[in-house]
C-alpha cells in the first residue's frame, strides 16, 4: 500500500488510531479517485457500487496519480509491522457483513422500514426522529452496545447518510442515542 501526498502524515511514534486514520484518509481518497474516473456511477444499478455525491463534488475529486509520500508509507508500514494483530497489509474497516466488533453499516432502500430516533436529537435534524430513515429490518441487531455505539446508514431512499452515537433499541425501530447527525447527498 502506498499512502498518497494528500494523506495525513503521521509520526513513527503516533497512535494507533492516529495512523489508522491517515490510512483511511488515503484510502477513502483513492475510493474517490475510482468514482470520479468514472468506475462509479451515482446512479449505479442494484447490486453495483454507488456513489452518493454530486459531480463536483470533493469526494469525487481524482487522486489516481497523485504523488506518493514515501514518509508516510514507510511510516504506515512500520506501524503495521509493529502490530502483528494487523493481519493485513491495509487497515481493516471493522462492522460490515455480521462484524459486532465495529462500526455498524447498513444501505437503506425505499422498500426497507423506517427507523426513528429518540434520545439527544439535535433541533437540525429533529426530523430523525419524526420522519425518520430507511434501514433494513435487521439493522437494530447490528448496534454494537459499547461505550460509544456508533453506527451509520445511508438511506437511498431519502438521498443522506445519518449517523449517531451511544445507539440502543429502545422500541420497534425506534433507537435512543446521545448525539446523532446527517448529511445530505445532493450536497457538497
Amino acid at each position: 500500500m502506498s499512502i498518497s501526498s494528500r494523506s495525513v502524515t503521521a509520526p513513527v511514534t503516533a497512535s494507533r488510531r492516529t495512523v489508522l486514520r491517515g490510512g483511511l484518509t488515503a484510502a477513502a481518497l483513492g475510493a474517490a479517485g475510482a468514482w470520479s474516473s468514472g468506475a462509479v456511477s451515482a446512479s449505479a444499478a442494484p447490486g453495483q457500487a454507488f456513489a452518493p455525491y454530486s459531480a463536483d463534488s470533493f469526494f469525487r475529486s481524482r487522486v489516481i496519480g497523485a504523488p506518493v509520500d514515501q514518509t508516510a508509507t514507510a511510516s504506515f508500514r512500520r506501524f503495521m509491522a509493529a502490530h502483528p494483530e494487523q493481519t493485513y497489509d491495509y487497515p481493516l474497516i471493522r462492522g460490515v457483513d455480521g462484524n459486532q466488533w465495529g462500526m455498524p453499516y447498513a444501505t437503506g432502500f425505499r422498500r426497507h422500514p423506517v427507523w426513528k430516533l429518540t434520545g439527544n436529537v439535535p433541533k437540525e435534524v429533529a426530523d430523525l426522529a419524526s420522519t425518520g430513515f430507511h434501514a433494513p429490518d435487521w439493522f437494530g441487531d447490528m448496534l454494537t452496545g459499547t461505550s460509544d455505539s456508533p453506527f451509520v446508514v445511508m438511506d437511498r431512499a431519502s438521498a443522506m447518510s445519518v449517523w449517531a452515537a451511544n445507539a440502543r433499541v429502545v422500541a420497534p425501530r425506534t433507537i435512543s442515542v446521545s448525539a446523532a447527525g446527517r448529511f445530505m447527498h445532493r450536497s457538497n
